[in-house]
Parts: structure tokens; C-alpha cells; sequence
């Protein structure tokens, strides 16, 4: 089974240094405006006349970062291009950083999400990962002070969803914090952050986790209470991401990792399609299907879960090689190089016309996790704890 393993390991970053990473450097990437760019189409052309979301930038600094890293491509220039000139243009004058603009420069949506300003600060990681030269530290501890000044909600913990947005509150925001704030810990070691991270595990154990029925709500009231008629929405792919989340916290931090992994295993596996193996996008919390599509990213987040959960407690292989196989299989299969089919129904077929750049940061993260867990790459002195 290892051999097969190295055998998709070795595809997969192929996939990544071969085809995707030069193409959505070249055809993704808007040179003139220092910006990557939303998404392209079947052909691997740039879709135009949409607006451009500032996740997107954050996210895609985040690929070429780990890609530079790897070894997989040098996309270092286009980190720091996007860095210094790109990101500007989604910053607001008073602080933070807004959802999306038009090409032009002009306004899109002018929010400033929790969600937006978590993919400034991991994009900005890597900057300081790959350049070490404090500019970027700086720029992530201003925005960090900004979300506290302006979004904190200290009755409770955690941050309002937006300025000017109380309600509804919602989880995805601190996962993706979390998110950040573990790649700043992995950067410069700084105590700050991993308090940070503590304090957005806590929220988890707190609120966002459902001991009674092992799910992890969605949406909450201004008290993080699961009061609203909407918060029996549920998505089994973020239960798979909070895996490899709180798996990653416990590596980084030396605290045992969370108890947490097995419920939200079982929730994930709750969420899956009998006839796809995927996992459907929204299910109720009884798991019923609310959303019966199923998007490449949660395959790609059920991939990394199924690979934190062998580093802890070892065992065969053949969950992360079928996670893999539904990957190739429904997502990869069948489309240009270096794209993939971001979505398909709950038969399994294509139901996307685009290709959002979004996803991309989920595929290269889960190919590095791969290649990490086939002993490919460099052993990760960090990866050395078991479940307790």
C-alpha cells in the first residue's frame, strides 16, 4: 500500500510543479496589477468581469509560499509582488482589508470580513517565511490590533463576523484565524500567536463544538448559542479541516491533541454521499442533505484528515488512498492540466463551469500533507506526538 501511496504522492506533486503552479502563475496571475486573479475557465483563460475577492490573494500567497518551500516552483517573486503592490488595493483607509473589487480597482463589496482579514494574515506568513524581513511580521500585527479594536467581542471571545455585521456569528472565520495564526507560530515561534491559537481552541471547546451530537455548528447567536433558525446547518467539510487544525495545534504547541478528532471523524463520515464517497457541501445536523453537491475542497480537507489521523494513531493507509483516488477520480479526471472540476452533483457529475482559484490553496496544502506522509519529503520533527 505504500508503494501506491508514493505512486499518487508522486502524481499529485507532478500535477502541482508541472501543471498548475506554472499555469495559474501565468494565465492566474494579473502582472499590470500585481493581483492574482479570481478564476479561469474550462480552457485555462482568465474569467473576466468578475469581482476579485482579497481571500483569493491570501490564499494563493499561501500556495506559491509552500511551493517555494517544497521546492515545486519558485513562486517567491510573485508572493512578495503580490505583498508589497496587489493587496493594497483591498486595503481600507481606516484599517482592515474589504471582501472583493472589480479589476479597476473600484469597489466590490466593501465588508471588512473576520473570514477576509484571516487570508491576509496566513498569506502574509508565508511572506515572512520566505523573505524574513519583518515587513510582513509588522503588517500582520497591525492587522491584528485592528480586528481587536474593531471586532473583538469580549464578552463572549472571538471577533463579529464583520464591522458593522453582528450577527449572525459564525465559526469559519476563527477556523481560518486559527489557521493563520498556526502559520505564524510555524514562522517566527512568537508567543503571541500561539496564544492567539489558544484562545481560538477555547472559543471551539466552548461554543463551535456540539458535545451532544459531536457537530460543529455553523452560525450563532450574538452569545455563541446555537439559537438560530439556521443553526442546525452543518458542513462535513469543515469537521475534516477542524481536524487537521487541532492536530496541527497540538504538534506546534506540545499540548495533547484534542479529544475532539474522533467526533468530528464521525461527523465528517456522517456527510458523505453513499453514491460518490464525497462529502456533501450542507447537511443538516442529522446529517440529512441540505446542499447534495459535493466541492473539490471539502475532498481535499477529508484528504488532510485522514492523514493527521494516521500521524496520530499509525495503521494502514487505505483511508488516505481512497480520500486520494476520490480526488483523481472525480475532481482531477477529464479536464486540463493543472485545473480541476470544483464542484459536481450528487451523481458525481461536473456542475462547474469555472475554475475559482479559491480552491487551489486546499489542493497544494493536501499534496504537501500527501508527499509528507508517503516519506517523500523531509521528515517533520514536529510530527512525533500520539493521541492521548
Amino acid at each position: 500500500m505504500i508503494a501506491d501511496l508514493q505512486t499518487a504522492a508522486r502524481r499529485g506533486v507532478a500535477w502541482a510543479r508541472e501543471d498548475a503552479l506554472p499555469l495559474w502563475a501565468d494565465a492566474g496571475f494579473d502582472r499590470v496589477r500585481d493581483r492574482f486573479r479570481e478564476a479561469l475557465d474550462a480552457a485555462g483563460r482568465p474569467v473576466t468581469g468578475v469581482p476579485e475577492r482579497s481571500r483569493v490573494q491570501g490564499r494563493q500567497m499561501t500556495v506559491y509560499g509552500l511551493a517555494t518551500v517544497r521546492g515545486w516552483f519558485d513562486g517567491s517573486d510573485l508572493v512578495d509582488r503580490v505583498f508589497r503592490r496587489g493587496y493594497a488595493a483591498f486595503r481600507h483607509p481606516d484599517g482592515g482589508y474589504v471582501a472583493s473589487i472589480h479589476a479597476d480597482g473600484s469597489a466590490g463589496d466593501p465588508t471588512r470580513y473576520a473570514y477576509e482579514q484571516s487570508f491576509v494574515l496566513l498569506g502574509f506568513a508565508w511572506h515572512e517565511r520566505l523573505f524574513r524581513s519583518g515587513a510582513a511580521a509588522e503588517a500582520a500585527e497591525d492587522l491584528w490590533s485592528w480586528l481587536e479594536a474593531r471586532l473583538a467581542t469580549p464578552a463572549t471571545g472571538g471577533f463579529s463576523t464583520a464591522l458593522g455585521l453582528s450577527l449572525p456569528r459564525a465559526q469559519n472565520p476563527h477556523m481560518h484565524l486559527l489557521e493563520a495564526c498556526l502559520a505564524w507560530c510555524e514562522t517566527t515561534g512568537a508567543r503571541a500567536w500561539r496564544d492567539r491559537a489558544a484562545a481560538l481552541v477555547d472559543l471551539f471547546d466552548r461554543y463551535f463544538l456540539d458535545r451532544d451530537t459531536g457537530v460543529v455548528r455553523e452560525v450563532f447567536d450574538d452569545a455563541f448559542a446555537p439559537t438560530l433558525p439556521d443553526s442546525v446547518r452543518i458542513e462535513p467539510g469543515h469537521h475534516a479541516e477542524w481536524i487537521a487544525l487541532l492536530v496541527d495545534y497540538a504538534l506546534l504547541t506540545g499540548t495533547p491533541v484534542s479529544p475532539a478528532v474522533g467526533p468530528l471523524h464521525r461527523a465528517a463520515l456522517g456527510g458523505r454521499n453513499p453514491a460518490t464517497g464525497l462529502l456533501f457541501d450542507e447537511t443538516r445536523d442529522d446529517f440529512t442533505p441540505t446542499v447534495a453537491t459535493s466541492r473539490l475542497w471539502t475532498a481535499a480537507e477529508m484528504l488532510k484528515a485522514e492523514i493527521a489521523l494516521h500521524e496520530l494513531a499509525g495503521g494502514g493507509f487505505g483511508d488516505i488512498a481512497r480520500a486520494t483516488g476520490r480526488i483523481i477520480d472525480r475532481h482531477l479526471s477529464g479536464v486540463r492540466p493543472g485545473l480541476w472540476i470544483d464542484k459536481v452533483d450528487h451523481l458525481g457529475r461536473p456542475v462547474a463551469a469555472n475554475v475559482p482559484a479559491s480552491t487551489l490553496y486546499h489542493l497544494a496544502v493536501a499534496v504537501a500533507a500527501l508527499e509528507q506522509v508517503a516519506g517523500l519529503a523531509a521528515a517533520d520533527p514536529r510530527r512525533d506526538v500520539r493521541a492521548v
